[in-house]
């Protein structure tokens, strides 16, 4: 399961991922924002929750998550990881190396630390 929620200060984008994801969620959940937005030439701040029932991706979808990724990579100006898995939370420090934005992992309890910190970045990359 992928979702959107809305629940998050302007200029957030926070998406929640349970279950194991397809290529089929990503195209209709998650593409149509990030395609805006790079219509738009629209920085992204993205809080990504990750719920304890999370298996991971499909390999169709990975391949789409990859993607995706290269080609919206220079919009975002930061990205916030919400989870209590350990092997997600290890990944994302891991992938934080190779991003041009900050990144920063928080535990369930501190999705709203979360939000704020994404909310009061400066805009741009790498910032």
């Amino acid at each position: 399961m992928l979702e959107i929620r809305h629940d998050v200060p302007p200029g957030v984008l926070a998406v929640r991922a349970g279950g194991r994801l397809t290529r089929e969620e990503y195209d209709t959940v998650l593409l149509p924002v990030v395609e805006d937005a790079l219509r738009e030439e629209r920085h992204l701040r993205c809080l990504c929750e990750v719920a304890a029932d999370y298996r991971g991706l499909g390999p169709a979808a990975a391949w789409e998550d990859l993607t995706l990724g290269l080609r919206a990579m220079h919009l975002f100006d930061g990205c916030a990881v919400v989870s209590d898995l350990g092997w997600i939370r290890e990944y994302s420090r891991l992938a934080a190396f190779f991003l041009p934005c900050p990144v920063r992992v928080f535990g369930e309890g501190e999705r709203d630390a979360a939000a704020a910190w994404l909310a009061g970045l400066p805009e741009g990359p790498g910032s």
